[in-house]
């Protein structure tokens, strides 16, 4: 896969998290919804924007889906954690949890990507 491809898919996965967040930021001005809802918008942003990449790496490759989901959520992850440490934000059990169940979805969606693949026997 080229390094094209790969970079449009980042693209298009960061693309989604900052439309996600610009839309939760205008639910959350208008309070439209409670901090729970919100909380839970978030999660659901992140996690169809890593299944997203991970399924779209997945689709393009012609052999172990599953590596393909890990490099694609590993980018990403690499991405957020250098945007938390410019916001300064702490580090803790928690969020190395939350990390590893975003990676975790990349990777189901390299699985599923690679499946739906039309070259791969």
């Amino acid at each position: 896969m080229s390094i094209k491809k790969y970079l449009k898919t980042i693209g298009i996965s960061v693309l989604i998290i900052l439309i996600g967040a610009l839309f939760i930021s205008v639910l959350s001005y208008f309070s439209i919804f409670n901090k729970v809802i919100i909380g839970i918008l978030k999660f659901i942003i992140l996690i169809s924007s890593f299944f997203y990449s991970g399924f779209s790496f997945g689709k393009i490759a012609s052999k172990m889906g599953y590596i393909e989901g890990i490099k694609a959520g590993l980018i990403l992850t690499i991405i957020m954690v250098i945007y938390n440490i410019i916001l300064k934000n702490q580090f803790g059990f928690k969020t190395i949890i939350f990390y590893m169940i975003l990676l975790f979805i990349s990777t189901l969606g390299g699985m599923i990507g690679i499946s739906k693949n039309k070259n791969t026997k």
